[in-house]
């Protein structure tokens, strides 16, 4: 479900996630500037992508390639098939399933150590590496440009 603004996320338990399917969409937000954020229930935690538009200077570039600082690093990028991820976009995408973590495959395993991400950690942790993002894509179309006046 897209929501248009971001007052419409609910927010639910880890006991709701854990019985909520596998590619449950969280949140499908586009901002002002056109970045796509999907954050979806996986397999084995809540998962968040950062989506550039078809044609963009990101568009197909490998996430090893992209500086954006999140929870564990990037660890994925994909064409949006208009599934899971919305056609008309690329992604870029991490994990909240590293050392530490309270994953759902294992959920009846009780560490009361491991943080248990929730939507709303994840929104806070999501909305520094759209910062990130930006300032990362502000620093390669200058990079793009100055290449062009040599």
């Amino acid at each position: 479900m897209k929501i248009e603004t971001l007052s419409e996320i609910t927010y639910p338990t880890w006991n709701e996630l854990l019985e909520m399917e596998v590619g449950t969409i969280l949140v499908n937000y586009v901002t002002k500037d056109n970045i796509n954020v999907l954050i979806v229930r996986s397999s084995c935690s809540i998962c968040a992508y950062l989506g550039v538009s078809d044609g963009h200077l990101l568009d197909g570039m490998d996430y090893d390639d992209i500086r954006i600082s999140c929870h564990g690093g990037l660890t994925y990028c994909t064409k949006g098939n208009g599934d899971l991820f919305p056609k008309g976009y690329y992604f870029f995408g991490w994990d909240y399933a590293h050392l530490g973590d309270a994953v759902f495959y294992n959920s009846e395993i009780k560490n009361d150590s491991d943080q248990k991400w929730l939507l709303d950690d994840v929104i806070t942790d999501v909305a520094t590496a759209v910062v990130d993002f930006r300032e990362t894509i502000a620093e390669m179309l200058y990079d793009d440009f100055c290449n062009c006046q040599e």
